[in-house]
């Protein structure tokens, strides 16, 4: 399967379909749902509180309810999602992180490190790989781009 061009039609149905707003993690793993059914491959969209590591500082972390200490309405998503593709992990929504970023620093004031600010200039188009290969050890890993889901670090 091209990775590329799976993830090229996801971007060019959300992009063209969804507000451009922070947040669109669940209308990335919808379509890649959808563009992954019409290829005849089975996808479960996942959620759950999850961080995306950026780099190795203190605060070189997007949260994504994982930490749960801030108020939330009832009814509103508090998470992330994916898909779950023969035994890979696919996220799509990785355009979305530098916006989500500059968000984070305004609403919390902390710093991302210069390792984060360079990442940040050039995010990957969708992360697809095993769990070794996407996910992080722990909130402290200092590779960019990975995940930490609640009760896996």
């Amino acid at each position: 399967m091209n990775k590329a061009a799976v993830a090229h039609a996801v971007c060019t149905l959300v992009g063209n379909h969804t507000p451009n707003v922070t947040g669109r993690c669940l209308y990335w793993a919808m379509y890649g749902k959808l563009a992954f059914e019409k290829l005849g491959v089975h996808a479960n969209i996942i959620s759950a509180p999850a961080m995306l590591t950026l780099g190795p500082g203190q605060f070189d972390l997007i949260d994504y309810g994982m930490r749960g200490d801030f108020p939330f309405g009832e009814g509103k998503f508090l998470g992330h999602a994916w898909l779950e593709v023969d035994g890979e992990i696919v996220d799509f929504s990785m355009v979305d992180v530098p916006a989500i970023a500059k968000q984070s620093i305004v609403e919390t004031g902390l710093p991302f490190s210069k390792e984060a600010r360079k990442a940040l200039k050039h995010p990957p188009l969708f992360l697809w790989g095993t769990a070794e290969e996407v996910l992080a050890v722990d909130m402290y890993d200092p590779r960019p781009w990975r995940l930490v889901i609640k009760g896996d670090g």
